[in-house]
């Protein structure tokens, strides 16, 4: 409606996919391959993801115009507001050029944009924001590092080397302390704070019993649990770590939700 109100001199067209998630008897199924319009198949993992799936929809509707630049403005997922809450918007291009129009812009109106680039490999975890002594701090994980960066500039503030391979489980917070795993090589607690590479000082402890794949640590005020897909539940203490305080095994062929 802003560009309307204002007549800039551009070609713009608005397009809201919408759905709603109920259940029915033609509802979609965990294993069933659906065709969207683009002609590409899709096999349904979560059935909780219907705004993926019509987002996939609009962007093959959209390039029917043929535009020259394309902007999606979602809230299809409540993972990124968990993830960054009120703070800062995540934003993911393509385009470098366009990444830096939109940089410009923002410094017009007064909305903060910034990009860090990382000199790490694609990785699972969600970003995680925690307030760490009045100072708002992205968590990030990845092979081989835990990196904090400063949400209001992106600025690197420390890093810990204490990750490897294809990392999956996204990082938890308490009291302090940043809790990361992985199956290799394992758990490891992490004072935040420090600057540079904060390794050698702040890594709390380690283990690598019981080492999650997928599954995201649970904290609490007294304990660390962890879940591999092999289904067996093990329990630490949060401030001292290294051997498990006991496992559980579970009768199931795999877990995979946090």
């Amino acid at each position: 409606m802003a560009i309307a109100d204002i007549r800039l001199p551009v070609n713009v067209v608005g397009i809201i996919p919408a759905t709603e998630n109920l259940p029915g008897g033609r509802a979609y199924k965990p294993g069933d391959v659906l065709q969207t319009m683009s002609g590409k198949t899709i096999e349904v993992i979560s059935t909780d993801a219907e705004g993926r799936l019509i987002l996939a929809d609009a962007f093959a509707y959209a390039d029917r115009y043929k535009p020259k630049v394309m902007i999606d403005m979602a809230t299809l997922t409540g993972a990124c507001i968990i993830a960054l809450g009120d703070l800062i918007v995540g934003m993911l291009v393509t385009d470098e050029e366009m990444m830096g129009v939109i940089r410009v812009d923002s410094e017009a109106t007064g909305e903060t944009v910034w990009e860090s680039p990382r000199a790490v490999p694609n990785s699972w975890p969600s970003p995680l924001v925690i307030d760490h002594e009045g100072q708002a701090q992205i968590i990030t994980c990845a092979d081989p590092y835990v990196i904090a960066y400063a949400a209001d500039d992106g600025q690197e503030l420390w890093r810990a080397k204490c990750l490897q391979a294809d990392v999956g489980p996204s990082p938890v917070y308490r009291d302090g302390v940043v809790y990361v795993a992985n199956e290799c090589p394992g758990i490891a607690a992490i004072r935040a704070g420090g600057s540079g590479d904060v390794t050698e000082t702040h890594v709390v402890w380690e283990a690598d019993i019981g080492a999650p794949d997928c599954c995201s640590p649970l904290v609490t005020d007294d304990f660390v649990l962890v879940m591999p897909s092999y289904c067996t539940l093990t329990c630490f203490d949060r401030e001292t770590g290294v051997d498990p305080l006991w496992e559980e095994d579970f009768d199931a062929s795999a877990f995979s939700a946090s």
